[in-house]
């Protein structure tokens, strides 16, 4: 019985990574799932953060660049995966000059964990492999099921002296200064050999979006705020979200409220498989806890390179950014600093409109959100119900904002959700006017019987307002952009 193909992680350098792409490409055949190259050690977390669901299996060298540092990570890391992790290492020594195969990494937990593999010094001090062997301990003999064949690849014609044959594939041979014997069969030495990748690159899945895509530059950061938990914040993020789709032809939205991550519930559903945002976290302060700490710049490229599995996620234009995953025993809070840097990182994209849902105790993320809005001339919509303990709570939010953070009165807007029942114990008038002191009334949500429950098992906003609510008018009233009108044909 075949088991699941491995995911390969290449991590040599930027010479040879190609050409040991090309040699797993052709050997492996079913027996990978996919493969992908690295040219710095601190670059394996986030990667294997986008291969969380997969089986993987590492092949590096010992002079990987930033290896003597995140050697210990790596280790930790990969021993706390949930799915199957190998990593083979090519003990060449180190880049610090260290003596030894294994040079400084010699007592690190690296070595302990992965399997070390010495080749041969030749005379000409080169370094051959089995990668034969190799091979069947990436991926396992188990596992080839049955090889793809591929066209051979469109090159000069090549003499049968100078071409070697594996799976029908004949390979140009050429010389690598690095990896002498990558093909070396049956203890039959081979030069390096570099081949067109057999794999055609498939297309990003296109997606449909309702409308033209507007930008507006730079874009409107909105964040929505609840003064306690319970009042509909997140339906009115998502809300926002779907008005900007149909309105822009596209939005951002950004769920910060990492005590109950329900965002992305409302655009997919609950059984996607979607990237954990809490790994992330995790590698991060492990990182943090390494000796030297972790560069700031790293920080910000991981989280650049996380941020692009949710393109192919896209939902009617919208990118949504889910938090840590709801099925974690204990809530995943970002590492300090980190909430800025996702913040800065979802201005950038040139959306039409930024959405954050946050945290009603106005945690590290809500509070940087809230500064971020005050910099950024954005807004603050805050939400509440017509019950009194509500208003009171989203009053005493309100001098939070204004007195505590020093956030400008003319960027509050207010949104009354009649949530639980038709009846109100304040009007939403009184509310903005009398216990808000004026606070700009965005919208009255109605109350529309399990509307929340049915928009979230469906995974879409609420659809049944209708014409009661003029979203049109209220993202104008944020935006100050009036929605176009112009329609994609559908295909």
């Amino acid at each position: 019985m075949a088991t699941r193909p491995w995911h390969i992680i290449i991590a040599v350098d930027a010479e040879s990574n190609p050409e040991l792409k090309d040699w797993v490409q052709m050997a492996a055949g079913e027996g990978v799932s996919g493969i992908t190259t690295i040219e710095s050690a601190g670059d394996l977390p986030v990667v294997l953060t986008a291969h969380k669901g997969e089986p993987v299996a590492i092949l590096a060298t010992t002079t990987l660049d930033g290896l003597g540092t995140w050697g210990d990570t790596w280790a930790a890391v990969g021993q706390q995966r949930a799915e199957p992790t190998r990593c083979l290492l090519l003990a060449e020594g180190t880049l610090d000059g260290t003596p030894g195969r294994l040079g400084s990494l010699a007592s690190s937990t690296l070595v302990t964990w992965a399997q070390v593999i010495e080749g041969q010094v030749t005379a000409d001090k080169e370094i051959e492999y089995d990668y034969d062997a190799i091979g069947r301990q990436l991926w396992g003999e188990e596992s080839i099921v049955n090889r793809r064949k591929a066209p051979a690849p469109v090159s000069t014609p090549v003499d049968n002296e100078s071409a070697v044959t594996i799976s029908d594939i004949k390979v140009e041979v050429t010389k690598s200064g690095l990896l002498s014997h990558l093909l070396n069969k049956g203890g039959r030495s081979a030069q390096s050999s570099k081949v067109s990748s057999p794999h055609p690159p498939v297309a990003a899945p296109s997606v449909a979006k309702a409308t033209e895509r507007v930008i507006l530059p730079p874009s409107q950061f909105v964040v929505v705020v609840g003064g306690k938990g319970g009042v509909g914040k997140t339906t009115v993020a998502a809300a926002l979200l779907s008005a900007a789709a149909q309105a822009y032809g596209g939005g951002l939205g950004l769920d910060l409220d990492y005590l109950k991550p329900n965002l992305a519930l409302h655009f997919w559903d609950i059984n996607r498989e979607v990237p954990d945002l809490g790994l992330l976290f995790e590698q991060i302060e492990m990182a943090r806890e390494q000796p030297g700490g972790s560069d700031p710049e790293v920080e910000k490229r991981w989280i650049k390179d996380w941020m692009v599995q949710l393109f192919p996620l896209l939902t009617n234009g919208l990118i949504i950014v889910p938090g840590p995953d709801r099925n974690r025993l204990h809530a995943s809070l970002p590492p300090r600093g980190i909430p800025s840097v996702l913040l800065e990182w979802a201005t950038a994209q040139n959306e039409p409109l930024v959405v954050c849902d946050t945290d009603p105790a106005m945690d590290e993320s809500a509070q940087t959100a809230v500064e971020w809005a005050g910099q950024s001339d954005g807004r603050i919509v805050l939400v509440t119900t017509p019950e009194y303990d509500a208003v009171l709570e989203t009053n005493r939010v309100r001098h939070q904002l204004i007195d505590g953070f020093g956030f400008p009165a003319d960027q509050l807007y207010l949104i009354v959700n009649h949530r639980g029942s038709p009846k109100s114990d304040i009007s939403a008038q009184d509310i903005a006017n009398i216990h808000l002191n004026g606070v700009p009334l965005l919208a009255e949500l109605p109350w529309v019987p399990h509307a929340a429950t049915s928009a979230l098992s469906h995974h879409h906003p609420i659809q049944s307002w209708g014409k009661k609510v003029r979203w049109d008018q209220v993202l104008m009233t944020l935006t100050g952009r009036t929605p176009t009108t112009k329609k994609k044909r559908a295909k």
